[in-house]
């Protein structure tokens, strides 16, 4: 913890990085991709 705290918005921002980049996926499981052919 006292390496976050002296960067706590550093971390804070890689936290955020890494739990956007999961739920994408997750969110990509979820619904598949559907490519619209016209």
């Amino acid at each position: 913890m006292t390496k976050t705290r002296k960067h706590p918005q550093k971390f804070l921002i890689l936290f955020n990085h890494k739990n956007f980049i999961f739920q994408q996926k997750e969110i990509g499981k979820q619904i598949p991709l559907i490519p619209i052919r016209k």
